[in-house]
């Protein structure tokens, strides 16, 4: 990645801010970035109303009937067929479909208001959070490592992100999921949603396992030659702290004896975007799955202790934005072999 001149220059004097947790030596050099996608940087969750919607509408449309020919519900129903990739997504192609084509078996006039809007809560997911643009072209041009570890599909990662208006050059790695078991739903295959050569593919590092797995943080760390208090984990998620704390399947965490494999930023404008009406359709969808939202995040925290340890991001990016602009972070760049070798990670 070639370096041009910083786009953000840092004071040569820095104040402490409230979000940087006392435990961590200021300011902080930083030559990798790890970013979550779903909820960090972009509301993904909010295309959940949409399904809301459909279901509410048709209880109301057809009450008796409803209740007669689907008795597990629409979203169930929904999941069972299309799974939670294809809901949180692919919406036009899952819950929109399958809700005009339960009015039509109905013989029922389609209710253009609720479709209006369930598109709007769909368009709503897609649009980047503020300041997320900012963040990315400002590492870039700092020569910052940059990296996605997402737990979504490949090809709904790059759809997502495609859909969104990033561009693939501010990335140098997208650790996304691969599903041996679907793999017409990769990127690597043709997909007709979308062109196989977008730029994503040559950055793209499928992986068999997900968070909080640590894999990715420390094959970055190898790349970067960066030391845990260099690298910044920006999630929303119970998971996306786990990671960061050093916690994953195969160890259980000690504070004193577990090492951190980066410094955890919490997103919570996006932990807390998450509408109550969002979150337990999501644990209804997935029924002992991680719980969203700020709440569990915050208990999290509490419970192993790395108040101190962490960032906190209460408006997002543009908050992570301004520490970089008071020079309580500081961007450095990590030398490493470039994003071409990013194929040669799959796992």
């Amino acid at each position: 990645m070639s370096i041009t001149p910083p786009m953000v220059l840092t004071k040569p004097h820095y104040t402490p801010s409230a979000p940087v947790g006392a435990a961590l030596s200021q300011p902080l050099h930083i030559k990798a970035v790890v970013i979550d996608m779903d909820g960090t940087l972009m509301p993904t969750y909010k295309v959940l109303i949409s399904l809301i919607e459909a279901d509410a509408a048709l209880k109301r449309l057809f009450e008796d009937t409803y209740l007669k020919m689907w008795s597990d519900r629409l979203p169930s129903r929904m999941m069972s067929l299309f799974g939670i990739q294809s809901l949180l997504h692919h919406p036009e192609e899952s819950t929109q479909q399958m809700f005009v084509q339960t009015l039509e078996a109905l013989d029922a006039a389609i209710p253009v208001a609720t479709l209006h809007r369930m598109q709007h809560a769909v368009n709503a997911s897609f649009q980047l959070y503020s300041g997320v643009l900012e963040f990315l072209m400002c590492a870039t041009n700092y020569g910052i490592y940059i990296a996605i570890y997402s737990d979504s599909l490949s090809d709904s990662v790059v759809l997502r992100l495609m859909r969104s208006g990033i561009s693939p050059i501010c990335f140098d790695a997208i650790y996304a999921k691969y599903d041996p078991a679907h793999p017409e739903q990769q990127i690597l295959q043709t997909n007709g949603s979308f062109p196989v050569q977008s730029g994503y593919e040559k950055i793209l590092v499928p992986c068999g396992f997900q968070k909080p797995d640590v894999m990715p943080l420390k094959q970055i760390a190898h790349i970067t030659k960066a030391a845990p208090d260099q690298i910044l984990m920006i999630g929303d998620s119970l998971s996306d702290l786990h990671v960061a704390v050093g916690i994953d399947f195969s160890t259980e965490y000690e504070p004193d004896l577990t090492p951190r494999t980066s410094i955890f930023c919490f997103q919570e404008e996006g932990a807390k975007d998450i509408s109550d009406q969002e979150r337990l359709m999501n644990t209804r969808l997935r029924p002992g799955k991680e719980v969203l939202g700020a709440d569990a995040v915050n208990r999290g925290i509490e419970t192993l202790g790395v108040e101190d340890y962490i960032i906190r991001l209460p408006q997002g990016f543009n908050t992570l934005n301004r520490l970089i602009e008071e020079g309580a972070i500081r961007l450095s760049p990590s030398n490493y072999l470039g994003a071409q070798w990013a194929s040669d990670l799959a796992i």
